[in-house]
């Protein structure tokens, strides 16, 4: 094998690799993400181009290639049975004998007897042939005999025998990195393009560093800003991989341009939705719905802290919760509107309803303002004579209207009241309050 299948380091074998079982690598890599990924722009740009990240001591890929990483997802997932199949239990008789073998040639890989370890897994195939675990256990433990031919061959059975496509992606992911660790680098190529189906970043940013293997500068520049909009973490991992030594003018002159436009974009986003929000303080109270104003005046709130850190994650952050104001806003004006109209329409209907009736108590009390003024009229006529007949039917008449209008006037007034008094519950409703909830600041 030319290459360390790990590291990718041509001065030691894969045996002798420190990196593949360093459990304080993580650690290593979450402290380095923390520290550079918040950091200003302006001294992230500055320490690239003075070159602080070197020198480059390992390759960011190593977690993911490490046998401790990926037997501890296959030894999860067998337990539920997705990888093995629990339909197997009860097709194949030979079954539970084949998970003790599993076990077995497990821990002779765990306690680095890889040869012991070929053997067992041979005998599970025998009795369980798709067993994606014993397979790719198998390709593990010929890497570490420096046989990469039949690792291949293993890689290629399991991802034949792949229960799902995310494990297909990963076998194509590890047999790529064994051509490239041989200097195959365009099969390594075809392969890594393969295993990006289920949009892995471990696997484009793999195949990012075949491209700069192979000199395709702009295809790896292009693919690699692609993996950083996936997975921010690799915007600090290009920083410290070995395999970008030889581009390092190309990579700072990309990522300074990448990381200003960045910042253009978070602070155009974050001046608008001040805008935004400076326009809902001179407007009405009742045009928003308190609940959803309230939410994004928060989520506006922890973006500006995001954003003064000045940092590539802070912007990163800062993006996501100017989404989320700038949705909460217009949530809150769509259902302020919504429930505006349905409560108009509530009230033009109870405005309809009390005219409505309003007409008719107005034509019942005209029936009797016609009985009382007629009935005036009849007695001015009993007291003074015939010649005041006429007054019967005047007097009739005057009733009737005096007592309609009355009424009418009377229960338009009742209206006209219950109409402030609904108006003035719906503004009291959408009463804005100023400030972030409970005027709490929550920890950045």
């Amino acid at each position: 094998m030319g290459r360390c299948f790990y590291c990718m380091d041509e001065n030691h074998t894969v045996s002798d690799c420190k990196l593949k079982l360093d459990s304080g690598l993580d650690r290593d890599r979450k402290r380095r993400i923390r520290k550079w990924g918040y950091t200003p722009i302006d001294e992230l740009l500055e320490a690239l181009r003075q070159n602080l990240f070197v020198p480059r001591h390992y390759s960011w890929l190593i977690y993911f290639f490490r046998p401790l990483h990926v037997n501890e997802l296959l030894k999860a997932e067998a337990q539920s049975g997705l990888l093995t199949g629990v339909s197997d239990i009860y097709s194949n008789p030979e079954f539970i004998e084949a998970e003790q073998l599993f076990k077995m040639g497990y821990e002779k890989f765990k306690e680095r007897e890889y040869q012991q370890a070929v053997v067992i897994m041979k005998l599970v195939l025998e009795k369980n042939p798709k067993d994606y675990r014993a397979l790719v256990i198998k390709g593990y433990a010929l890497i570490e005999q420096l046989e990469p031919k039949q690792a291949l061959a293993g890689f290629e059975s399991a991802a034949e025998v792949a229960p799902a496509n995310y494990y297909r992606s990963v076998a194509f992911l590890l047999m790529a990195r064994v051509y490239q660790s041989i200097g195959e680098i365009d099969q390594a190529i075809i392969l890594a393009q393969k295993s990006m189906s289920s949009k892995l970043p471990q696997a484009g940013y793999l195949l990012v560093l075949l491209y700069v293997e192979k000199g395709l500068v702009p295809d790896a520049l292009a693919q690699l800003q692609s993996v950083i909009e996936q997975d921010r973490d690799y915007l600090i991992a290009c920083c410290y991989e070995p395999g970008f030594s030889k581009i390092d003018v190309e990579l700072n002159f990309f990522l300074d341009n990448l990381l200003k436009e960045y910042k253009k974009n978070i602070d155009q986003k974050l001046e608008r939705l001040r805008i935004t929000f400076q326009e809902a303080r001179n407007l009405e109270v009742k045009q928003y719905d308190p609940l959803d104003y309230k939410n994004a005046r928060f989520k506006y709130f922890v973006a500006e802290k995001k954003h003064a850190t000045q940092g590539y994650f802070g912007f990163v952050d800062a993006d996501r919760l100017a989404n989320e104001a700038a949705a909460y806003l217009k949530t809150a004006k769509f259902s302020a509107v919504a429930r505006k109209k349905l409560a108009l329409g509530k009230l033009k209907e109870y405005v309809r309803m009390r005219l409505t009736g309003g007409l008719v108590v107005g034509v019942c009390a005209a029936g009797w303002g016609l009985v009382a003024g007629g009935g005036l009229g009849i007695a001015i006529a009993l007291m003074y004579g015939s010649g005041h007949n006429y007054k019967i039917f005047t007097y009739a008449v005057k009733g009737a209207a005096i007592f309609f209008l009355w009424t009418v006037i009377l229960n338009w007034r009742i209206v006209h009241y219950k109409k402030r008094h609904f108006l003035k519950g719906f503004a009291e409703r959408f009463k804005k309050q100023p400030g972030n909830p409970k005027h709490k600041h929550p920890k950045i």
